[in-house]
């Protein structure tokens, strides 16, 4: 074996030693403990969102040597929904593998693709030792999840579910009140299309020339 050849294989070993001692000594929990993740999701006034999605997203990422650089894992999603004050409460079985953890406020979109309207990064408290994490999600801009809402509740109106199934999630949602009437507009722009609804009824279908969502 050449000198080289031996000094690999002792940095090597010297590098997965390092590792191991490392992973031996960072221990937050217990194997098989219960993590609590609970909070409320609010919108940009403070008024609590009840019935939407919440996602506990859960990965490793790690230092890969044959690519020279740290990666991230497929993650495991717990789910969950808010009760009536907006409140959530999901849990994650502590196994010592994975050591990234955040929540998301996120709506499913095709395959594993996600539509995420709140993120906070969890990992600093998890790893840090604790068991029970407490944390608020505000969303700025409500509508879509309160749509997806009563879409998930069965709320929709009959022509809100007629659009529905022609044309699948609207990409975006604008509702205002105005003289004790609900004006909502479903808007799908990469098709050219808004819907127009009062109280439920529609009332208007119009065409534009199809353009990339506004943020």
């Amino acid at each position: 074996m050449s000198r080289t050849a031996i000094v690999l294989r002792v940095f090597s070993a010297i590098l997965l030693l390092a590792v191991a001692s490392t992973a031996a000594a960072a221990k937050p929990h217990r194997k098989g403990e219960t993590i609590t993740v609970s909070g409320r999701v609010i919108d940009g006034d403070g008024e609590p969102l009840a019935g939407v999605p919440v996602l506990l997203e859960v990965s490793r990422e790690a230092f890969r040597l044959r690519h020279l650089r740290r990666e991230t894992r497929p993650p495991v999603r717990i789910a969950g929904r808010t009760d009536e004050r907006g409140a959530f409460s999901l849990e994650w079985i502590w196994d010592g593998y994975h050591n990234r953890f955040a929540l998301l406020v996120a709506l499913q979109e095709e395959g594993d693709a996600l539509e995420v309207f709140a993120r906070h990064d969890l990992s600093t408290e998890i790893l840090g030792g604790q068991g029970a994490v407490t944390t608020v999600l505000t969303v700025p801009d409500a509508s879509l999840l309160r749509w997806a809402a009563r879409l998930e509740a069965g709320r929709l109106s009959d022509d809100e579910r007629r659009v529905y199934a022609r044309m699948g999630r609207p990409e975006r949602v604008d509702v205002s009140r105005r003289d004790e009437v609900t004006d909502s507009s479903w808007w799908y722009f990469a098709r050219g299309k808004v819907f127009r609804f009062f109280d439920g009824t529609l009332a208007e279908e119009m065409d534009f020339e199809p353009v990339e969502p506004i943020e």
